[in-house]
């Protein structure tokens, strides 16, 4: 069986040199260039290009062919954190300042911008892939933009909203999350050329159900860890409907409730960490961190459930589960 932990180690080292590679030294251009290799290796899990990886693998392709789709799905991976940010107003990202605080706000814009452009003008130019495949690999990568965009459309309006349901969030957060990691292994199937249609069906629930995993794990290591962003409960100054929120919501008294959503509904700058205390507080008198732990696990079972149609005897199938496995337990 092929170790998880040697496995991530070599792909990292790989996928991060080939994205050296790829950008200017210098141009005559500051903070543009210099600013996107900033925003992609101040850190990073790289689960995205592993994914791509483990899927060609899985179906018996050859990881340097799916090296420049792996590159281009950590860039626009990275060029949505950029925006995020901003959109957020996070200062912090992966314990660094983030894009806009070092480079300023109309910097950061044009840096995401430009990530994104950079990343399909890299897929359009790679000798690498067929026209055929091309064509096939940028559908995938602007239908899934599209619903990245769309859900952190949703993320933001909701914030707008005193009550979200736990329907709303979990298809928000499919379109911010999931659908990403689905794009990074249907691309790695598509380069090995896999045709069995219940594999390629497959890696897309598989996908579709660890992005909402991991977003919820990232929502409780918020409360605690405070994602390398900082202070801890960043995501309720936001005044984010998180799970966490939706069901403390749903259980707690009706003063309780206008209080939470009295605290959610100030200005990121007003809220103060007593607030933040508050409602965290809140969400352990009445389970919600649980219960939010609780729906990271059955997705991940589901996720794993998915892969039922693929070779039990894949070893690359197994990287998979150990990774749903890994995003229901991680502390970062």
């Amino acid at each position: 069986m092929i170790s998880l932990n040697s496995y991530i180690t070599n792909k990292v080292k790989l996928i991060e040199d080939y994205m050296r590679g790829l950008f200017p030294e210098q141009t005559e251009i500051p903070n543009f260039y210099d600013a996107m290799k900033y925003a992609i290796f101040v850190g990073g899990k790289r689960l995205r290009p592993i994914l791509t990886f483990i899927a060609c693998e899985l179906s018996g392709g050859d990881i340097r062919r799916a090296l420049p789709y792996a590159a281009v799905i950590e860039i626009i991976h990275n060029f949505t954190l950029v925006h995020d940010d901003i959109e957020d107003g996070d200062t912090v990202r992966r314990s660094m300042p983030a894009v806009w605080v070092k480079y300023g706000l109309d910097n950061g814009i044009n840096i995401g911008d430009g990530m994104f452009s950079f990343a399909i003008k890299h897929l359009l130019d790679c000798e690498e892939y067929t026209i055929n495949e091309k064509i096939k690999l940028l559908s995938l990568i602007i239908n899934t933009t599209l619903e990245i965009f769309e859900g952190q459309a949703l993320d933001m309006i909701f914030r707008r909203k005193d009550y979200v349901t736990e329907e709303e969030y979990m298809r928000m957060i499919q379109k911010k999350t999931g659908v990403l990691l689905s794009a990074a292994l249907l691309g790695g199937a598509i380069i090995a050329k896999e045709s069995n249609e219940r594999v390629l069906k497959a890696l897309e629930l598989y996908g579709k159900y660890i992005g909402p995993a991991f977003q919820i794990r990232d929502d409780i290591i918020d409360l605690t860890e405070g994602k390398g962003r900082g202070a801890i409960g960043n995501d309720i100054k936001e005044g984010k409907r998180s799970l966490l929120v939706i069901d403390l919501l749903s259980k707690c008294t009706s003063d309780e409730k206008a209080r939470v959503i009295e605290i959610l509904n100030k200005p990121r700058e007003e809220t103060t960490d007593n607030e933040v205390q508050e409602v965290i507080n809140l969400m352990k008198k009445y389970n919600s961190i649980k219960y939010a732990e609780k729906r990271c696990i059955e997705l991940k079972n589901k996720a794993i459930n998915a892969l039922k149609n693929i070779d039990n005897n894949n070893e690359y199938k197994s990287l998979l589960i150990q990774i749903a496995e890994f995003i229901v337990l991680r502390e970062k």
